[in-house]
Order: structure tokens, then C-alpha cells, then sequence
């Protein structure tokens, strides 16, 4: 497993998610409905713009927040590891759509609080 690349689309899933809203999705619809933007996006983008408009669509998202446009766009972001690599991130992001949602929820817990430091560590080694 390329990890560069697994981290890029971990941070690109989050961003979207981002900007997405429960009022839109629904608190029952949230990962299911992550899972398929993701794996949309893969199966029908041919560029990374296309990508990232498709997964938005499926999420509802009308405008990306500027953080999720900094996260996904521009120098730095998970635009300069995904788009050269597109045709790896598919495959990717297809076969492994379950496991990257499940990376996405360790890491916004995470970052809520909810997860402690620790507890993520020994769940990353466990991954």
C-alpha cells in the first residue's frame, strides 16, 4: 500500500467532508454516503477536478469552505499527490473505499476529542 497516497485521500475525503453538512446528509446517511461520494468519484472522474466535483455533488456540497479549498486545491494540497496519480487513486479509492472511510472516522474523532492520542496510535499500528 502507497501510504503517501492513502494519506492524500484520507485528508481529500475529510475536506470534503468538511464542508458538507448534517442538515443536507443526515446523521444516519454520513459514512455510508462518504463512502459512495468516494467511490463515485473514483469510478467516473478523469481528471482530479472532476474528482473532487463529483464527490461534492454526492455530498451535497454547494460551495467548498475555505479550508476544504486549501486542503484540496493549490500548493500543499492533496491535489499535488492525487491528480499525477489519478489512475492510482481510483484503483485505490475503489478497492479500498471501507478502509479509507474507517481512516477518515479515526481522525475526526480525533481531532473532536473524542479519540484519545493514545487510543489512535494503537488503532494506526493495529492498521
Amino acid at each position: 500500500m502507497d501510504d503517501e497516497l492513502m494519506d492524500a485521500t484520507v485528508r481529500w475525503l475529510s475536506a470534503l467532508l468538511d464542508s458538507a453538512t448534517v442538515q443536507e446528509i443526515g446523521v444516519s446517511n454520513w459514512w455510508s454516503r462518504a463512502k459512495t461520494a468516494l467511490e463515485t468519484a473514483a469510478a467516473s472522474a478523469d481528471t482530479y477536478s472532476q474528482a473532487v466535483s463529483v464527490a461534492a455533488r454526492k455530498l451535497q456540497i454547494d460551495t467548498l469552505r475555505q479550508a476544504s479549498s486549501a486542503q484540496l486545491l493549490g500548493p500543499g494540497s492533496t491535489e499535488d499527490v492525487i491528480s499525477p496519480r489519478l489512475d492510482e487513486w481510483r484503483l485505490l479509492a475503489q478497492r479500498d473505499a471501507v478502509y479509507i472511510v474507517g481512516l477518515v472516522q479515526i481522525q475526526r474523532a480525533a481531532r473532536r476529542g473524542k479519540v484519545s492520542p493514545v487510543d489512535l496510535d494503537a488503532q494506526e499500528a493495529m492498521l
